[in-house]
């Protein structure tokens, strides 16, 4: 049996930690202010109160956050859908990879759906550079969140990648609970998701030195997002735009909480989940490959064709397309409606930026743009 006090600085609190920490953070003004965003007509005594009769995560997440979230659907969404439960098993546990579009939601939302269908929620991967207040901190870990450690040095690098690694493993074989991370270390800025190979490597550290069997151990579930209109594409175009034209630029740790506040605020239109499905035979084609490099390389590979192909593709997904390469080949996915609307949005958004009106259209472009390239890159018609 695996010692759990080891993962201490990167694991979510237990459910005999919870009270002690839930009567902490409800005296935080920043929390309550967070909270009565969602619930505006309640009363501050009301909403601690509320809180107070919580005892357990499993509770927080069905009686407080299920709310929440339920909330930021109703005012930010048209509809939010998914597909491939046929793929899964209750009474299994599995890792849920994701391409990575928005801060909070990504996560969020997947648990949300799992949740409804009867399904355990799972535990979330969250860097340690979106830990910007200790109540903050504190929510997350109530919240079945464990911190993956960012700006590590690099004499250290190994050895938090190895807890971490160590710690995934633990969570899906022993604790027996699935766990969620993103395909990469920071949201696709782009548009054109690809898993990172260091990610995987890091998986494989905790493994018996057997590359296919460790990682059919973890279950791997590719799950392709959909947003129609991506909350925080203003933000990642600015990001971008000021990377590309000021060496000295860098992003601060309020642009990161200005995104999250954002990516739940702002609408995002039809979303969409597909859940893939478990790689298991998928994986012996990697057992003929020789080179180390290579393995992770088709691993990779294999995780974002099954992506590319469940994403669901909207007319400003098409739009974008035929303006970023300079095509009419998508023509018959768009009515004359949806180009205007899409148009009038577009201009909307460059009226928040700065700087070349081209290259800013075209960065904004990519965004949409890019999962048409890669799903119909993967043999879709």
């Amino acid at each position: 049996m695996t010692d759990i006090t080891q993962f201490d600085e990167i694991r979510p609190y237990t459910n005999s930690e919870f009270r002690g920490v839930l009567e902490k953070i409800v005296k935080e003004r920043g929390f309550i202010r967070f909270v009565k965003f969602f619930f505006p007509d309640v009363h501050v005594r009301d909403i601690i109160n509320m809180l107070l009769q919580v005892e357990t995560t499993e509770q927080f997440q069905k009686v407080i956050l299920q709310k929440m979230v339920d909330k930021i659907v109703a005012k930010s969404t048209t509809s939010l859908t998914y597909d491939g439960f046929e793929n899964i098993k209750k009474d299994k546990k599995y890792l849920f990879i994701t391409n990575h579009r928005d801060i909070i939601l990504d996560s969020v939302l997947l648990n949300k759906i799992l949740m409804s269908n009867g399904y355990d929620t799972m535990e979330v991967a969250m860097g340690s550079n979106l830990l910007i207040l200790k109540w903050i901190t504190d929510l997350v870990k109530l919240n079945k969140t464990f911190i993956v450690k960012r700006d590590v040095a690099s004499k250290d690098l190994y050895h938090y990648s190895a807890l971490l690694s160590k710690y995934i493993r633990f969570t899906l074989t022993e604790k027996k609970t699935s766990v969620w991370i993103a395909q990469r270390e920071g949201r696709t800025k782009n548009g054109d998701d690809k898993t990172q190979i260091s990610l995987l490597k890091m998986l494989n550290i905790s493994g018996t030195n057997n590359f296919v069997e460790d990682f059919k151990q973890l279950k791997i579930v590719p799950v392709c997002i959909s947003y129609e209109y991506e909350p925080c594409d203003v933000e990642k175009v600015r990001e971008l735009y000021n990377k590309k034209f000021d060496k000295n630029y860098k992003k601060t740790r309020l642009d990161d909480l200005l995104s999250m506040g954002k990516g739940m605020e702002k609408q995002k239109g039809a979303v969409h989940y597909g859940i893939g499905k478990p790689l298991d035979s998928e994986l012996d084609v990697i057992k003929t490959i020789k080179k180390r490099s290579d393995k992770f390389n088709k691993l990779a590979e294999i995780i974002d064709n099954q992506i590319y192909k469940m994403y669901q593709l909207k007319p400003v997904n098409y739009i974008a397309a035929n303006k970023l390469f300079d095509t009419s080949k998508f023509q018959n996915h768009i009515l004359p409606a949806d180009k205007q609307n899409f148009d009038k949005y577009v201009n909307q958004s460059m009226l928040e930026l700065e700087g070349d009106e081209n290259e800013l259209t075209r960065m904004l472009m990519e965004i949409y743009g890019y999962p048409v390239k890669n799903y119909y890159a993967n043999g879709n018609k």
